[in-house]
């Protein structure tokens, strides 16, 4: 599919540089510069349909085997690369799941409609949506949490608050039009949407339906003072 995408070598050696007097050094082959005692390839850009190919074959892998068994093999045999496109880009496995974890989940906001109820509704359904697989990928990622102190910091740190996010904003917006009480805990309420939205990942491999997630607005945001 993809043909080999192989990184840079980095020399461990110590670089000395010459006295006036020497011959000028010769470049080392294959156009590379010295930084830090260090070769560093002056080779082609990385090419990002192979980028965006490894980060879904993660995803699809994470669904598939769990984060336990995920290999950097394993991904790289998926999109017909060598091991070496993906360590050109990320230096472990940890890595690469993180990164195929932002790649399926970005930055979202929820515009201002001028509808609280119709921009909760949207926000809400923002947790079960993402790329490629992303949702089951979610539910393996967070699964390793307890097992894996940086998987944990990534989800408590990144994960979460990135899911979290867009009803917190809407939330902060509406408390900020005194639309609902300012004393109302927003992060607990979208927290509370995200687990749900996890749970029912976990159960029973789908989301939230339209009606429940209208319902759980009505059951969590109204009583809390949602006009």
């Amino acid at each position: 599919m993809f043909g080999r995408d192989f990184g840079a070598s980095c020399s461990t050696e110590r670089v000395i540089a010459p006295t006036p007097a020497s011959p000028p050094r010769a470049t080392p082959t294959g156009g590379a510069d010295f930084v830090d005692g260090c070769a560093r390839s002056r080779g082609r850009p990385l090419d990002p349909e192979v980028e965006s190919a490894l980060l879904r074959a993660t995803r699809e892998l994470l669904v598939e085997t769990g984060f336990d068994r995920l290999t950097i093999e394993a991904v790289a045999k998926r999109c017909g690369a060598g091991k070496g496109s993906v360590y050109r880009r990320w230096t472990s496995k940890t890595e690469l799941v993180c990164a195929a974890m932002r790649d399926a989940f970005p930055e979202r906001r929820v515009p201002e409609s001028g509808d609280l109820r119709a921009d909760l509704l949207r926000a809400a359904r923002m947790p079960g949506e993402g790329a490629g697989q992303g949702q089951l990928a979610w539910v393996r990622v967070m699964a390793a949490a307890p097992q894996d102190p940086r998987i944990r910091q990534f989800v408590e740190e990144w994960l979460s608050p990135r899911l979290a996010h867009p009803l917190v904003e809407v939330l902060s917006r509406a408390a900020q039009r005194e639309e609902i009480e300012r004393s109302i805990n927003v992060d607990l309420i979208a927290d509370i949407f995200v687990s749900l939205t996890l749970n029912r990942l976990i159960t029973r491999g789908a989301n939230l339906q339209e009606q429940e997630l209208e319902q759980m607005i009505d059951l969590i945001v109204r009583p809390t003072g949602l006009g």
